[in-house]
């Protein structure tokens, strides 16, 4: 496919030069084409020593520990035959790609008990003095000499209307 797509290009846009001399610039020695024309995404180091890259996780190894990565920038690069390299402020950085992110460890589980806290049998709670209704003994403990006469009942309120003015005398 190349064989005909080129030569038809080249039959269709060929232009012929003006002069025959290459004029293309000489690249420097220090220059490494690759690493120029590759995609360079700066990433942040994680306080595990891990960078985020694209879905990947890069564990930089503890032989950079002198470098103190943690919180700071790293350059990553991907070349055009997918190789990746880590960097930072020029020196190339080692590391393995995790498959994914680890787990942190899991704390230990803090049980709560919500179970309400009943008094003993024989705690102070449980004698009631003053006569209140205890729905465990089954009525009130009547006082001493008190007899066991039902009180009259209470008087039912009457209703009000609550959208009529109301005034006070006074």
């Amino acid at each position: 496919m190349e064989r005909f797509f080129l030569a038809d290009l080249n039959r269709r846009f060929a232009v012929v030069p003006r002069r025959e001399t290459d004029l293309h610039r000489v690249l420097p020695p220090d220059f490494v084409l690759d690493e120029i024309l590759c995609v360079q995404e700066e990433r942040a180091v994680g306080r595990d020593w891990c960078v985020r890259w694209k879905n990947l996780f890069l564990q930089i190894p503890a032989q950079h520990a002198s470098l103190d990565l943690a919180g700071k920038k790293v350059t990553v690069k991907k070349f055009a035959n997918g190789q990746l390299l880590a960097s930072h402020k020029g020196q190339s950085l080692s590391f393995r790609e995790l498959p994914a992110r680890q787990a942190p460890e899991r704390s230990k589980v803090i049980h709560v008990n919500r179970k309400p806290w009943k008094p003993a049998a024989n705690h102070a709670w449980r004698n009631d003095p003053v006569g209140r209704t205890s729905p465990r003994r089954g009525g009130p403990t009547p006082a001493p000499g008190a007899t066991s006469a039902s009180p009259p009942p209470l008087p039912t309120p009457t209703p009000t209307r609550h959208d009529a003015p109301t005034f006070m005398s006074g």
